[in-house]
């Protein structure tokens, strides 16, 4: 079944293109999607998202999940079967069956069903050197459901895929490319086998790879428990009983070599603070005294 949907997702690539969204606009092409509302509230809380007053849905309106945003992956999505109702960056608007949009990082999304309709949709989860697959549903008679077991595909591009999509200035054109070879290639190989264990193993394995790479950003457990695509508190037990510390720990212990080492080459305390991911000086200094029972001053002192 995974490689069906990857072989439909290839197909539609190459045959229709894929549509760009990004925080700042959405591309088909050269057409640009409408513009946010003039008063920076994208509609957000405005018409459309239960929990605002001014939102009264009828049943079957709600989304899956509340509009959210990834800072540290991107995400490729396309309807297998049925028309679905997305939400891009503060707009709802009706994804027809077969078409692909790639979501920049930081790209506001949801999804709910349209007129109460089945539907079916495949993502893709880039991740430092593979791909991660599952499918978002909704069915009237059970409503809206993850699937259980999950794909983790390793096309030898996706290290270059995750380089691209990391990039500044992003560049569309190469990533598609990209994700047309890594796709290719999984059809091609045949990588698409559906085995949870499998899954939570490489996951696990792209987790700490991704913390390795991003400790000097301000990570949470949250945003990484939506690159896994599972709850925060499962993948801090799962992480646990795999490398023995959870990802806070392991997190902390990163920032704290890094800190040290900063702090030995006499840099300023407060940009140190900034390059191991604390915005904020002061909390950077409780986080070093409650780990090594100095201060960051102190310990640069006795260096």
């Amino acid at each position: 079944m995974p490689e069906n949907m990857l072989k439909k997702m290839l197909l539609s690539l190459c045959r229709n293109g894929a549509e760009f969204c990004c925080p700042e606009q959405t591309l088909i092409g050269l057409e640009r999607n409408p513009e946010p509302s003039p008063d920076g509230s994208h509609g957000v809380f405005n018409d459309n998202i239960p929990g605002d007053q001014g939102f009264q849905p009828e049943p079957g309106d709600h989304p899956y999940y509340s509009p959210e945003r990834h800072p540290g992956h991107m995400e490729v999505m396309m309807s297998i079967s049925g028309n679905v109702d997305f939400f891009i960056n503060g707009i709802w608007r009706e994804v027809p069956e077969n078409r692909v949009h790639i979501l920049s990082r930081n790209t506001l999304h949801a999804e709910r069903n349209f007129q109460g309709q089945p539907y079916t949709l495949l993502w893709l989860t880039s991740l430092p050197s593979s791909l991660t697959l599952l499918r978002t549903e909704y069915a009237p008679e059970v409503g809206y459901r993850q699937s259980a077991c999950r794909v983790v595909i390793v096309p030898p591009m996706a290290d270059s895929l995750w380089k691209c999509g990391a990039a500044e200035p992003f560049d569309e054109i190469h990533f598609f490319s990209l994700l047309v070879q890594c796709l290719e290639y999984a059809v091609t190989h045949r990588l698409a086998k559906e085995r949870s264990s499998d899954y939570l193993d490489a996951v696990l394995s792209q987790i700490r790879e991704y913390l390795d790479e991003n400790f000097n950003r301000p990570v949470t457990l949250e945003e990484i428990s939506r690159i896994a695509h599972l709850s925060p508190i499962y993948l801090n037990r799962i992480y646990r009983r795999k490398y023995g510390v959870t990802v806070h720990r392991y997190l902390a212990s990163l920032r704290l070599a890094e800190a040290k080492r900063l702090l030995n080459d006499g840099r300023n305390i407060g940009d140190i603070a900034r390059s191991v991911g604390f915005p904020d000086q002061r909390y950077f200094s409780r986080f070093f005294r409650q780990h090594t029972g100095f201060s960051p001053s102190e310990y640069q002192s006795s260096c």
